[in-house]
């Protein structure tokens, strides 16, 4: 991933701006493997490749 991340309206995002962002998740785009979304300040999905989200923990008994 270059940074600094552009969005169409002219907007950049460093990665330390990035974070700033709101968070829209994750999901599975196939050989592209894990994508990250935020939302830029105009409203446009911003997306960069992210790791593998960690598996959600069951808390009464601390299993996956």
């Amino acid at each position: 991933m270059e940074w600094p991340k552009q969005c169409a309206c002219g907007e950049s995002w460093t990665a330390e701006e990035w974070e700033e962002l709101p968070t829209d998740g994750r999901y599975f785009a196939g050989s592209e493997g894990w994508m990250e979304l935020r939302t830029c300040v105009c409203g446009a999905r911003l997306t960069i490749p992210s790791s593998a989200p960690e598996p959600a923990v069951t808390p009464e008994t601390g299993d996956p």
